[in-house]
């Protein structure tokens, strides 16, 4: 299992088809170039088939046996199957591998993004209050059901995630955060129980979808101690140094490696 565009490149090598000129996102126009190579290979560019995400976006859990549980939340535009599949290596490194259960949240589709945890006020930077409880209520939840189980809990979040995941931290008293490349929840939403847990954040210096200095004023008007790191030369998308930065995150947080 893997993203729909792994699935459909697959497909094609099994009938030995070349791996281009497939994947249409759902309400976009077909240029005429593109429109020809489909119907030099008797495809129908106007009746294409539409494949589902659901299964993706669907909450996943991955069991590792005794341990505490790590509940990570995905980014904006992000899906569960990346992070359980793609992903799975994460698992077996470092203080990762100490972990019993990693639970994988998904946030759900939106009009805008095949995902999206959070709507934003006219000033593309604060969340709307109704969606950000919405959203922190829903991964509190997972944290409180995890923590009634007896285990020990830890949460982190990345971009968008790193928003919910923190304010629902904070509603549901984790054992600690980290944050990567994220925003701290406004200080005027609600939801906060006055926890108080170790809190790591890691922003690259060359973010520009979520600026650090921006982001970190953001943290500082929390009002709750936290340590911000900078990973120098680091833009927003960080591919396989996300997990290599959680793992970091879990360590300075007192996680030991397995």
């Amino acid at each position: 299992h893997g993203t729909m565009g792994e699935c459909i490149a697959c497909s094609r090598a099994v009938k030995g088809l070349p791996l281009a000129h497939r994947v249409v996102k759902a309400g976009a126009v077909v240029s005429s170039t593109y429109r020809r190579a489909l119907e030099a290979e008797g495809v129908d560019p106007d009746a294409p088939l539409h494949v589902s995400l659901a299964a993706c976006r669907a909450d996943r859990v991955i069991e590792r046996g005794d341990g505490p549980t790590l509940v990570y939340v995905h980014g904006r535009g992000g899906l569960p199957s990346t992070y359980a599949t793609r992903r799975a290596e994460w698992w077996s490194r470092g203080a990762l591998g100490a972990l019993g259960r990693i639970v994988l949240p998904g946030a759900p589709e939106h009009p805008t993004n095949r995902t999206a945890w959070l709507d934003y006020k006219d000033d593309a930077w604060t969340p709307t209050a109704a969606s950000l409880r919405a959203a922190r209520d829903r991964v509190a939840a997972v944290i409180r059901r995890e923590a009634a189980a007896g285990r020990e809990v830890w949460v982190a979040g990345y971009s968008e995630g790193c928003c919910v995941g923190l304010g629902a931290a904070l509603a549901a008293n984790a054992r600690g955060f980290v944050g990567i490349n994220g925003r701290a929840p406004p200080l005027d939403a609600d939801g906060d129980d006055g926890a108080s847990f170790p809190i790591v954040v890691y922003h690259g210096a060359a973010d520009e979808t979520i600026p650090r200095d921006r982001a970190l004023r953001d943290f500082a008007a929390l009002g709750r101690s936290y340590a911000p790191i900078a990973v120098e030369g680091a833009a927003h998308g960080l591919a396989d140094d996300e997990g290599r930065i959680l793992d970091h995150g879990l360590r300075r947080l007192g996680l030991a490696a397995e």
